[in-house]
């Protein structure tokens, strides 16, 4: 089963996040401290739509689908948070392609 496990939180370094293997080509977008990455596959339990590599040292928070799907019901702010920052991705990716 896909999406058990995510890096919820880039806590220190810079990654880079890309479409995943086998999707069309898109400029990799740069992560750095405070970004998560790899919520779509916890809230929906589907394969991963992205790749992320480190440039280098990292630090992250990974955070357990079970312990993810909690904190989004005990703490709604996160969770607006959270559709916010998809919604933002999804209009960039909409915008490239137009």
């Amino acid at each position: 089963m896909y999406g058990r496990i995510m890096c919820g939180a880039l806590l220190a370094g810079v990654a880079m996040a890309g479409l995943a293997a086998g999707a069309e080509s898109q400029t990799p977008a740069t992560l750095g401290a405070g970004e998560v990455f790899g919520e779509m596959a916890l809230l929906d339990s589907g394969a991963r739509s992205a790749s992320v590599f480190a440039k280098g040292p990292v630090v992250c928070l990974a955070v357990p689908q079970s312990r993810f799907m909690k904190l989004l019901h005990s703490e709604p702010a996160i969770a607006v948070a959270l559709l916010k920052e998809v919604a933002s991705r999804l209009r960039a990716v909409q915008s490239a392609a137009s």
